[in-house]
């Protein structure tokens, strides 16, 4: 075959290359086009960002105060309390972005290096097990989008990153994402974080400690020392070390930061069970003057007229008096097991007795707060110490196990009460668990109740305010809510009447 002139075999390779410039041209317009078309569906419905820098009013905890400014109960929704970038110190911040997005500061809302070092690592692996999230990344997917792992999701978290860095500066995404995100054991925002395993303020907390709430972000359960200390004070560690690395700290302070010990236990304030009286009076006072609404978004500080000793003196008073008469007219568990005396009717358990006092429920009766039943034990479980009792419809479980009152012996709930045997219980707010079946909770009405009201006669606050025996957050508040008949009151009306 005569081989083509030197020109006609240039010609050839040029409309070649020709030919081949115009199908990558064309195909990269058709690329181009379609990524266009998708950025432009995904972007379509995307939420505005305006309202984070305007309306950020996230749920918070309202607290609750004695006279002396001790707290005395919490309420919340999400257990959280803002803080301004202003109350942070410098290392904070530092730690947490060594720990969770390094390049924050210089990258537009998109790591491209590390969605590229993540996206290899992945296909090494054979499975999405590498992520690349900035911190803008995660403010986008916490207040916008969720935990969905998908293609579509994926393609708004990064149009909404893009989006929020264009409209917020650097500091207003650094103050949504710390008071924002969870860190574990139910806490909301670093300053809440800060209190739960510091017992500190934010602002007053030590090199270690926000390298301890640095490394939490990436798996609070995982790294919370409360539950692998060991965890915990290895993602410290390298916490300290991207900060070293960084140029954030010295070697000195990363070994001394290092070396101190990780909390054994939570910091917590909260007398949840002394003050409970008065933290359920003033969530309804606070719900009166603000609304229902306002007062469960919380943020709030709730100052009480209680005094905490004498609290605890009225509290005392009230368990003593009500001891001493169930020891004289045998109010005490346990249920359905006391022995017979020997004689004419022989020996054996007791038999299980009717309470006419208490209201018994037919089975397709539902039980409400606030009154007496007669219910039924079906069963007992000694691991979670608790019985297992029927009220009509009702399915609702009682801890006797720890109950000083009518179980002053510590009994097993086993021996307490006998299936089949009737219980004075009544129903108060909440659920729990019992062998994982969900039911109501309940409380032992086996004997008589109290109340009790101290005033400071100068200023008539009330200093002590006692519901009822073993009072709890949502029971039944005897002092306020009881209707008591009038007794020898009556009297004044009458002899006023007779003179």
């Amino acid at each position: 075959m005569p081989r083509l002139p030197k020109r006609d075999r240039r010609a050839i390779v040029l409309r070649v290359l020709r030919i081949a410039a115009v199908a990558c041209l064309s195909a990269a317009l058709v690329l181009l086009i379609a990524a266009a078309a998708l950025l432009a569906a995904y972007s379509h419905g995307l939420p505005s960002t305006e309202e984070l820098r305007e309306n950020y009013n996230p749920p918070q905890t309202n607290r609750f105060f004695a006279a002396d400014g001790t707290i005395i109960g919490e309420t919340y929704t999400e257990r959280r309390k803002i803080v301004q970038m202003a109350e942070v110190p410098r290392f904070v911040v530092n730690a947490v972005l060594s720990a969770e997005d390094a390049d924050f500061l210089k990258h537009e809302g998109l790591d491209f290096p590390g969605i590229l070092r993540a996206l290899l690592k992945n296909i090494v692996r054979g499975e999405a097990s590498q992520g690349a999230s900035t911190i803008t990344q995660q403010v986008a997917r916490t207040f916008y989008l969720g935990r969905e792992k998908t293609f579509k999701r994926k393609i708004k978290e990064l149009l909404l990153a893009r989006r929020i860095e264009q409209n917020m500066s650097k500091e207003e995404i650094l103050f949504l994402y710390l008071n924002q995100i969870c860190w574990g054991h139910g806490r909301y925002g670093i300053q809440e974080a800060s209190l739960y395993y510091t017992g500190k303020e934010v602002s007053d907390i030590s090199l270690a400690e926000a390298a301890l709430l640095a490394g939490l972000p990436k798996g609070p359960e995982i790294y919370s020392p409360f539950k692998n200390a060991d965890k915990a004070r290895e993602r410290r560690a390298w916490v300290l070390e991207q900060m070293l690395t960084h140029g954030y700290i010295t070697q000195k302070e990363a070994e001394e930061a290092g070396s101190e010990p990780v909390p054994a236990e939570p910091f917590t304030t909260a007398e949840a069970s002394l003050g409970a009286e008065f933290v359920d009076v003033g969530l309804r006072t606070l719900e009166k003057l603000v609304g229902k609404e306002r007062a469960g978004k919380g943020g709030y500080k709730v100052y009480t007229t209680m005094d905490p000793a004498l609290q605890q003196a009225a509290k005392d008073a009230v368990a003593a008096g009500l001891g001493k008469l169930d020891g004289r007219r045998r109010y005490l568990g346990p249920v359905g097991f006391k022995k017979k005396k020997k004689g004419k009717g022989g020996g054996g358990e007791e038999a299980c007795t009717w309470h006419p006092s208490a209201v018994v429920l037919k089975p397709a009766e539902k039980p409400a707060l606030g009154k007496i039943y007669s219910a039924v034990v079906l069963a007992a479980d000694d691991g979670e110490g608790k019985i297992l009792l029927e009220l009509g419809a009702a399915r609702g479980a009682v801890k006797v196990d720890g109950d000083s009152r009518y179980n002053p012996d510590g009994l097993p709930a086993s021996l307490f009460a006998r299936k089949g045997c009737s219980v004075r219980v009544s129903l108060v707010s909440g659920t729990q668990t019992f062998k994982g079946e969900t039911v109501a909770r309940v409380r032992l009405e086996m004997g008589p109740e109290a109340a009790l009201v101290a005033l400071d006669v100068e200023s008539a606050g009330v200093v002590a305010l006692v519901g009822g025996a073993g009072y709890r957050r949502g029971d039944f508040n005897r002092a306020l809510l009881a209707v008591r008949q009038p007794g020898s009151e009556f009297k004044t009306f009458v002899y006023l009447t007779a003179l």
